[in-house]
């Protein structure tokens, strides 16, 4: 599988998002540091890594998970309509990366499932 670096993917003003169910901030955590970089082929750096979120209280509408991100009101609409084209209607976790387009070639064919990629979406904020 081919590795890339963090930096291979920046690009203003788009934000790369991912769906999951994990259950705890602490599961997101330890998936961070320890499978991420298996299942998407890429390192994250530190200080520009992503944004997480995860709904403790179980399954919420897409929507409502993605509207608390920074800059959330400017790719719900998109991250929304791309979830659902894949099958993704609630979640519990969601990660976003800013200033960011991922490349689905570097998934790993046999990568946890604990997350999904759902796409890169232009987004207006943070050096954008």
């Amino acid at each position: 599988m081919s590795q890339a670096k963090h930096e291979d993917f920046r690009v203003g003003g788009f934000i790369s998002l991912w769906l999951g169910n994990l259950n705890t901030e602490d599961e997101m955590d330890d998936y961070l540091g320890d499978g991420f970089e298996n299942d998407f082929g890429f390192q994250i750096y530190t200080p520009d890594g992503p944004e997480g979120d995860v709904n403790e209280e179980g399954l919420i509408p897409i929507h409502e998970l993605l509207i608390g991100f920074s800059r959330g009101e400017s790719f719900v609409e998109l991250g929304t309509e791309a979830a659902k084209t894949k099958g993704w209607d609630e979640a519990t976790s969601a990660l976003v990366f800013y200033n960011f387009r991922y490349d689905p070639k570097f998934i790993n064919p046999d990568f946890s499932g604990l997350f999904t990629f759902i796409g890169a979406f232009p987004y207006s904020g943070f050096g954008s």
